[in-house]
């Protein structure tokens, strides 16, 4: 009891299911990757949770540059700071 989970996916919400004419509106919307929670500085931030918890997957369909930072307990300095290809 008293868990907590958080989710972010940067999956693009242009395509809606319209109920009265049973059908899919802009399905082929494909703006993947342009969804983040903030921006700080010339960072994003896509993901932010608080209390305690596990990062259980990192995922990216198109990793080919940029770096990943993760901080824990409001640190100044992450614990990982990493290019993101090849990381995990």
């Amino acid at each position: 009891m008293g868990e907590n989970s958080g989710n972010f996916s940067s999956y693009d919400r242009h395509s809606k299911y319209d109920e009265t004419a049973k059908t899919y509106i802009q399905w082929e919307a494909n703006d993947d990757g342009s969804g983040y929670i903030r921006k700080e500085g010339d960072d994003i931030v896509v993901f932010d949770q608080d209390g305690p918890g596990v990062i259980w997957r990192i995922w990216s369909a198109l990793a080919k540059e940029g770096k990943i930072r993760i901080y824990l307990d409001n640190a100044k300095e992450p614990v990982i700071d990493r290019p993101f290809p090849g990381t995990f």
